[in-house]
């Protein structure tokens, strides 16, 4: 998902360390990471290309056979079976070209972008004191996506964790079926370190994706939004409690907030902040990593 054009407030210095994800990559530190990794049974992502690669060779094996076997069979080209014979040696001929020229070199560069992005997430997360996790299985927290009805099999992707006190964990993409289909997210996850009340603040520009989520909480009247806040979102208290919804959402964080783009919502329980969004986050995409740990830099600021 990316950030909006919307310009942001500025703030002061980061607490995050963003050179990792802007300097120059080394191929060898690149290649010594992928087999210390393989060693350890990682994959760099959830959806490996190197089973991509396995399928174009396996294509263009299976294109070449194709071609053999109706070459030894010495059938005749006379009509009207020739068209017949036409179609076969082209269909299979443009699948061995197709295999060889573009999916097997495309499979390779796509297989080789996804250890290098992981090298680099990876040493993001290692410079601020953080855990990278390439695939892991689902979160059992208390936010409304980890208990979606009919939800089966969750599993997240690009999952960045903090190792210090100010807990938080950002994931890219978190999925899980229901009714055969795959449900996709991403979302962040912020303790706040002290109690708040149930809130849920739901964006005006929705997604296609999600569009009923936390539709329930929109039968109350919403509550009043600092600044241009209640143009861009909608803010709900279900416990009815008395906020001042400065305290958690003030003008700099819901800006931050709408720059992610459509579908955002945010829902406090217990000590924490959840944001959840309708698509996935590309955090290979420097400028998007970046807008979502400025988000958590916001919030951990609030924290106490």
């Amino acid at each position: 998902m990316s950030p909006g054009s919307a310009p942001l407030p500025r703030r002061r210095s980061p607490r995050f360390d963003y050179a990792p994800l802007t300097r120059p990559v080394d191929p060898r530190e690149v290649r010594i990471f992928r087999e210390e990794a393989t060693k350890a049974g990682m994959k760099p992502t959830e959806f490996d290309n190197g089973a991509l690669m396995a399928s174009s060779i396996a294509g263009a094996f299976l294109a070449l056979v194709m071609l053999a076997v109706g070459w030894n069979a010495h059938l005749p080209f006379r009509m009207p079976g020739a068209i017949v014979l036409y179609a076969y040696f082209g269909f299979f001929g443009a699948m061995t070209i197709a295999c060889i020229s573009i999916g097997i070199p495309a499979s390779a560069w796509l297989l080789h972008a996804q250890w290098r992005d992981c090298y680099r997430l990876t040493r993001f997360a290692t410079t601020n004191r953080m855990t990278y996790l390439p695939t892991e299985g689902g979160r059992d927290f208390s936010g409304a996506v980890f208990h979606m009805q009919g939800a089966e099999n969750p599993r997240a992707s690009r999952v960045f964790r903090s190792m210090n006190t100010s807990a938080f964990e950002v994931v890219g993409l978190y999925s899980y079926s229901r009714d055969k289909s795959e449900i996709h997210w991403g979302y962040i996850a912020i303790d706040l370190g002290h109690e708040l009340p149930h809130l849920v603040l739901r964006s005006r520009r929705r997604a296609w994706a999600h569009r009923r989520f936390l539709a329930g909480y929109a039968t109350s009247r919403p509550i009043q939004l600092p600044g241009r806040g209640s143009c861009w979102f909608d803010l709900y208290s279900p416990s009815g409690v008395a906020i001042e919804p400065g305290v958690v959402f003030d003008e700099v964080l819901l800006a931050h907030l709408r720059g992610l783009g459509r579908g955002i919502d945010v829902e406090t329980l217990g000590t924490r902040l959840f944001i959840y969004a309708s698509r996935p986050f590309k955090t290979t995409q420097t400028r998007v990593l970046r807008s979502l740990f400025e988000i958590v830099e916001l919030v951990l600021d609030k924290r106490t």
